[in-house]
This record gives C-alpha cells, structure tokens and sequence, in this order.
C-alpha cells in the first residue's frame, strides 16, 4: 500500500483491511473474522482472497477515487457540435 492510496481509505476501511489481514497472517480465524464484520465465512474468503491477489488498495473505495475525464474524442466532438467564434460548443 503506497502512502497516496492510504488517504483514500475510510475508518471502516481500515478495521476491515486489519481484520483479513490478521485472518491471512492466520492469526485469527475465518469464522471469528465474519463474525467480527457481520459477514459470511464465504464473504470473509472472498475477502482474503481479494487480499491475496490484489493487496491493501483492493479494500479502498472507489468512490474515494477521482474519476478519469478523457474528454471528447475529436470524431465525436466534430459530429455533435461545431466550433463558434466564441469559446462556447453548440449542439446542431
């Protein structure tokens, strides 16, 4: 986990990130970690393995990431509007 990613993690996040740690370190168990977090066994496995493949950034939300803007190709901006004398795109 790089510091950037780490800013992105809320609270939940991260006591959920600690617990399947533990339960991949085999510190704890699967059963005790669902319980823990309200969850099934089988959502806990799914968690450690998600952990496994992954890492630490798998668990971070993707609403806390800022969307990519591509913009608009030019293909498609040509075929949509046209280009005025002011800095302003306007629909045909």
């Amino acid at each position: 986990m790089t510091a950037h990613a780490a800013e992105f993690f809320t609270l939940d996040e991260v006591n959920r990130l600690k617990i399947i740690q533990r339960v991949f370190d085999r510190a704890l168990l699967q059963r005790d970690a669902a319980d823990i977090l309200a969850l099934s066994v089988r959502q806990v496995q799914c968690l450690v393995r998600l952990y496994r493949t992954d890492g630490a950034t798998a668990f971070a939300s993707a609403s806390s990431f800022p969307p990519a803007n591509p913009g608009l190709s030019a293909t498609l901006s040509s075929r949509l509007s046209w280009r005025t004398g002011s800095d302003r795109w306007l629909a045909p």
